[in-house]
């Protein structure tokens, strides 16, 4: 999804919104158990919730507004669990979300900024970096 903003492609865009709201759907909330599954239930309630607001949007900026939550809660997910076997990049854009920023994750420690897309591709900078 981060990369098709980056690249300010709506189709892509949404197809990549509907796989993740699908693959989401597919995940067994058996395998969490104890304070885990409070955990998951929290942030699968706001992606559930950002994704089908994504899914209906009608304009690539409709996506990208959805996308800073979408990105809290995938980068929340990832902290509490560490479910990737490979680094992945926190990016920071400070103009983004009206000036408040917003972050992101990438596989690429090159900064591609999907809040901007093409207009301000490199705007932002490497907050962190999960193993």
């Amino acid at each position: 999804l981060k990369d098709a903003l980056t690249e300010d492609d709506l189709t892509t865009a949404k197809s990549k919104v509907n796989s993740l709201q699908k693959s989401f759907e597919q995940v067994n909330m058996a395998l969490f158990t104890g304070d885990a599954h409070l955990v998951w239930m929290d942030y699968s309630k706001k992606l559930d919730k950002n994704l089908e607001k994504a899914n209906k949007a009608e304009d690539i900026d409709q996506i990208r507004e959805s996308f800073i939550p979408i990105s809290i809660a995938v980068i929340g997910l990832n902290e509490k669990f560490e479910p990737i076997g490979y680094k992945v990049y926190v990016q920071h854009c400070p103009m983004a979300n009206n000036n408040k920023g917003a972050d992101w994750l990438s596989k690429e420690e090159e900064i591609k900024n999907p809040y901007f897309g093409s207009s301000m591709l490199d705007c932002g900078e490497l907050k962190s970096t999960m193993k």
